[in-house]
């Protein structure tokens, strides 16, 4: 995959970013710098070892939380192992580096989780591609809301409302080499900056834009569209966008 992508952990490559929305509003941050990105990725890809941990301590982790509006992430233990569990994905497997933070083995990240004054966790914290994104502790009831729409669109192969139209604007401005950073989240928006020069060069090769066909809805909820140009075939795929309209997630490859 080229481009840049939002909202997985662990299958979808690159960088994640978030929307702004009233929910996501908590779980945004500022655009990084590219030094404080760099610095970050090299920390988050440090190698890591398992510290003791009693097990029934993670039990208060155990739950769901909403990065987007069609990503969950369910966080469960199964007696001595825990696991984060992505809308789409499969479970990989969390071990303990401190009372509050989990690693993975699989890929350099990790999850952390915040608490209010009482100690109740509210969100959890994905470390990981040089950023940190906030999610928001969600009830059993609106992650399954969440998953059900989900799988009712992929069943009905329907696009979410709005991403034809937000991709083709944001191809359209690629291909004038002025990518418009203000209809991305803040990550996704740091991670461009970041990967620009191989990936500016790389559409413009492309040629003028032909065409965009809906195909299908990843099982992460993100909708896969054929997009032909002057000079060459790309898949895109583009994550559904918060009530504010910003893009949180992007990416494409070229097709034989």
């Amino acid at each position: 995959m080229l481009g840049v992508s939002a909202m997985a952990a662990f299958a979808i490559p690159l960088a994640f970013g978030l929307a702004q929305s009233r929910l996501a509003q908590a779980q945004s941050e500022p655009v990084p710098s590219p030094t404080i990105t760099a610095e970050r990725r090299a920390e988050q890809a440090l190698p890591r070892k398992p510290v003791p941990f009693d097990p029934a301590h993670f039990d208060k982790y155990v739950g769901y939380y909403q990065f987007g509006p069609s990503v969950i992430f369910t966080i469960t233990r199964d007696g001595g192992h825990f696991f984060a569990t992505m809308t789409g994905q499969v479970n990989v497997e969390m071990f303990p580096e401190s009372e509050t933070k989990f690693f993975a083995t699989t890929v350099p990240s990790q999850v952390s989780f915040d608490t209010d004054r009482q100690g109740g966790v509210t969100g959890m914290v994905l470390h990981h591609g040089g950023l940190e994104q906030h999610a928001t502790r969600v009830d059993e009831s609106v992650a399954k809301k969440v998953e059900a729409a989900v799988a009712e669109r992929i069943k009905s192969n329907t696009p979410s409302p709005g991403t034809e139209a937000a991709l083709r604007h944001q191809i359209e401005a690629d291909l004038k080499d002025q990518p418009d950073y203000g209809v991305l989240s803040p990550g996704l928006a740091a991670a461009t900056r970041e990967q620009w020069r191989v990936i500016g060069p790389a559409i413009g090769g492309l040629g003028s834009l032909k065409s965009i066909t809906f195909r299908s809805v990843s099982p992460q909820g993100w909708d896969i569209y054929d997009v032909a140009f002057e000079r060459g075939r790309t898949e895109w795929q583009i994550s559904p966008q918060w009530s504010d309209g910003k893009i949180q997630g992007l990416n494409w490859r070229r097709l034989p």
